[in-house]
């Protein structure tokens, strides 16, 4: 999806799916972009509009678990291999909890995929 009518039509499906399921349910929220505007900002509006809705922290699960096979990049531009730096700037950065980055290496067919998975409280 491109621009805003894009960005509209994702936030539009993610609170979509959160009416849909039930207390305590999960909504998976994936693009295949770089961009943060159709990945972090749209996580964050959905969440600003739906006060039953939270973000789950997939990086320890899911980033970290995985590192040999993907590389990912948190808010601050720092990649998982740069994992001191991320030590001390995870703790202060909230943004990471709104969904995780992969991006494309070299040599890879993967990439890029944003993930993010929300919560509806109970």
């Amino acid at each position: 999806m491109d621009g805003i009518l894009g960005t509209v039509k994702s936030g539009n499906m993610i609170r979509s799916a959160l009416s849909a399921v039930r207390p305590g349910g999960v909504v998976v929220y994936s693009t295949c972009t770089l961009s943060s505007s159709e990945n972090y900002s749209v996580v964050k509006t959905v969440l600003k509009e739906c006060p039953e809705a939270e973000p789950e922290d997939l990086w320890e699960e899911l980033a970290v678990s995985t590192s040999k096979y993907f590389t990912f990049f948190n808010s601050g531009g720092h990649t998982l291999h740069d994992w001191p730096l991320l030590q001390q700037n995870i703790m202060s950065c909230n943004h990471h909890r709104l969904g995780i980055l992969v991006v494309p290496q070299p040599g890879k067919t993967w990439g890029p995929m944003f993930l993010s998975r929300i919560k509806k409280k109970q």
